[in-house]
């Protein structure tokens, strides 16, 4: 091999090596934005339940909360209120609201006009759960809900509330009913 033939060959090679350092020492800056997870639909029929500042966001006493949900579809729905003291309240329907047939993709909220729904203690994480059928169905209870009941107390157990909802639930057809949950904290 002639010498000129090496040296080209080491000039070809140098300028390689200076491209691959160059290509690698070179880093891309991307701004990571954090990811909002996404609720996943997999059947037709579904709820959605969220506070107005979000899943998980904190409350103090005093404050006013609005609560937003809708269904897929025409539907009969319920809301329990699973508070900070062990109660299960349900609030939706209500005093204010006495229907619980809503429309299918129109945003309801509580409060309505008229009335305010304030945060009160104690402490700790509170948790908002909708339930909806298709029909009108014998798994829901008439918490007679009244003026001086605005939002009837249901239960003093969350445990035990939660397997009677189920044990209710399991005479309607998986297909007719949809369920969503969200949760806050409440501090002083």
């Amino acid at each position: 091999m002639s010498i000129r033939r090496i040296s080209k060959l080491l000039i070809a090679l140098s300028l390689l090596i200076i491209a691959i350092v160059i290509t690698t020492s070179c880093s891309v800056q991307v701004k990571e934005e954090p990811i909002e997870p996404i609720k996943i639909k997999i059947a037709d029929f579904y709820v959605d339940i969220w506070v107005n500042r979000g899943e998980g966001s904190t409350y103090y006493v005093g404050e006013s909360i609005k609560i937003n949900f809708r269904a897929s579809k025409d539907a009969y729905v319920t809301i329990y209120d699973y508070d900070t003291a062990g109660y299960v309240r349900q609030i939706f329907p209500n005093w204010y609201h006495k229907s619980n047939f809503v429309q299918a993709h129109r945003v309801y909220s509580i409060p309505g006009a008229g009335y305010t729904l304030e945060i009160d203690g104690p402490a700790g994480r509170e948790e908002l759960r909708i339930v909806a059928v298709l029909s009108r169905s014998s798994a829901f209870i008439d918490y007679g809900f009244s003026a001086s009941k605005v939002y009837p107390r249901v239960s003093s157990s969350h445990s035990g509330f939660s397997s009677s909802l189920r044990v209710r639930l399991s005479s309607v057809p998986n297909e007719e009913w949809a369920e969503d949950t969200t949760h806050f904290y409440i501090s002083y």
